[in-house]
């Protein structure tokens, strides 16, 4: 079995372009010595939100590290630009989170016993945010 690296090229690699187009996804990667960031432009309703997935060594065990950023400045990121009224997206102890298998927040702060973060495809993934944005 090939690396972290490997394995997050992989999970990218393997969101469907399909739903890409249906939801008007903007995929696009940064990487660094220690993490591969995954940012996905999303349509929430009457606005864009910018999600930054965050790949690191453990991403398969504690899920991926879940923010969103600032649709015109990645870099900065923060509890302002996430969504608002939006059921599934919550905060513990001051830090926001997504309710979701397969994120960080799920895995480390809500579910700690919980240890299956590889069994949700980035994909799926998606496509559970999208249709918690899209109300659903």
């Amino acid at each position: 079995m090939g690396g972290w690296r490997e394995e997050t090229h992989a999970d990218i690699a393997s969101i469907s372009p399909a739903w890409a187009r249906r939801y008007g996804w903007d995929l696009r990667t940064d990487e660094s010595d220690d993490h591969i960031d995954l940012f996905v432009r999303l349509s929430g309703g009457d606005h864009t939100l910018l999600l930054r997935l965050r790949y690191q060594e453990d991403f398969q065990s504690a899920g991926r590290r879940e923010e969103f950023c600032d649709p015109d400045d990645p870099s900065r990121c923060g509890p302002e630009y996430w969504p608002r009224n939006t059921r599934g997206f919550t905060s513990t102890d001051g830090r926001r989170c997504i309710c979701l298998a397969g994120t960080w927040g799920f895995h480390r702060l809500l579910h700690p016993e919980r240890d299956d973060a590889a069994q949700t495809t980035v994909g799926r993934l998606l496509i559970e945010i999208q249709q918690l944005l899209n109300g659903r």
